[in-house]
């Protein structure tokens, strides 16, 4: 039971994982602003109004191979587009946790930034504890997640990796030389982790 337990959180933590990357590449976004909007389109339209800069036939024909070839059959596969290959045409289907995220307002260098669960449970971590050390972190970060790992590489890793891309983002304050982080992200970072906090996430 606790196994099946596991793996139901390990695959919910993945869903939450694809859906940040996928939300993290701006052209994805707009495409799926853009069905949501206008509903059915075909890929011409769809490589016009999201792909193409400038909007020319050579652009629009590149754009167009591009989202054939990598953008929709993503996102199809992972359920959010329905893709007609033979008619070229293309859909939204709905999913409320995408609907949910993209209506925070948040920039695709969040969705980028949080598609690791370490670092969203990072962030929860430091808004539950407020500052901590960097082992503190991994010690948290390691319980939550159920890795079997040692505490000492997932520190190095927390330092050179997921640390300092937080801090870029102004998400948290990470003190280099004292190996300490506090957090110090605003609404739109905390709503985001409300919108995945069922998901296997620190704060579930």
């Amino acid at each position: 039971m606790r196994d099946a337990e596991s793996t139901g959180k390990e695959r919910e933590k993945a869903v939450v994982n694809d859906i940040f990357e996928i939300l993290s590449k701006t052209k994805r976004k707009e495409i799926i602003d853009y069905l949501r909007e206008n509903g059915e389109e075909n890929l011409e339209n769809i490589a016009r109004h999201t792909g193409a800069r400038p909007s020319n036939p050579e652009n629009i024909r590149r754009a167009k191979i591009e989202l054939e070839h990598n953008d929709i059959p993503k996102m199809a596969d992972f359920g959010i587009l329905e893709y007609d290959r033979e008619g070229e045409t293309v859909s939204y289907k709905g999913n409320e946790l995408v609907e949910n995220l993209i209506d925070t307002g948040a920039e695709t260098e969040h969705f980028n930034a949080m598609s690791d669960p370490k670092r969203r449970e990072t962030l929860n971590c430091l808004i539950e504890y407020g500052e901590s050390s960097v082992y503190d972190i991994a010690n948290q970060v390691r319980r939550e997640s159920e890795e079997d790992r040692d505490m000492y590489s997932l520190g190095i890793e927390l330092k050179q990796v997921h640390l300092p891309k937080m801090d870029n983002l102004g998400l948290i304050n990470y003190n280099k030389e004292e190996s300490e982080a506090e957090y110090i992200g605003g609404e739109t970072t905390e709503e985001l982790l409300e919108q995945t906090s069922q998901y296997g996430n620190i704060s579930s």
